[in-house]
């Protein structure tokens, strides 16, 4: 299983966003078989307040119905920022108002480097 946690922040409401993000995920029958949790993130210092973050667990042959997933709830959306963290790193996908096909490719790269470039760390 591979860990994901997702973020968002640039949003008029990343709150609601992330809440939105959620209901995608958990409803989307691609994803059944991963594990979606809505929790509190630990703090960061310098951070005000309590940030909430999705967690998801992941077998590595479903990354591209994650992918898929978040770009077609990602087209829907103005300006907001998501920060994708794996067992590889974070990376980010930004919505800048302007939705370009080339979103798509933002979203798999942005996933695929959280996770690792093969998609196979199973680690978790």
């Amino acid at each position: 299983m591979i860990k994901l946690q997702l973020s968002i922040s640039g949003a008029a409401d990343p709150v609601q966003e992330l809440h939105s993000l959620y209901s995608e995920l958990v409803g989307d029958n691609d994803l059944m078989r991963a594990k979606v949790s809505l929790l509190t993130a630990p703090q960061r210092p310098g951070d005000m307040g309590v940030e909430e973050v999705i967690r998801m667990l992941v077998e590595p042959g479903l990354v591209a119905a994650v992918s898929s997933c978040i770009t077609a709830w990602i087209t829907r959306r103005a300006h907001l920022r998501i920060i994708v963290e794996g067992p590889s790193g974070s990376a980010d996908i930004s919505v800048d108002g302007h939705i370009k096909p080339a979103i798509v490719d933002s979203v798999t790269r942005a996933i695929e480097s959280a996770v690792g470039s093969s998609g196979d760390e199973a680690s978790g």
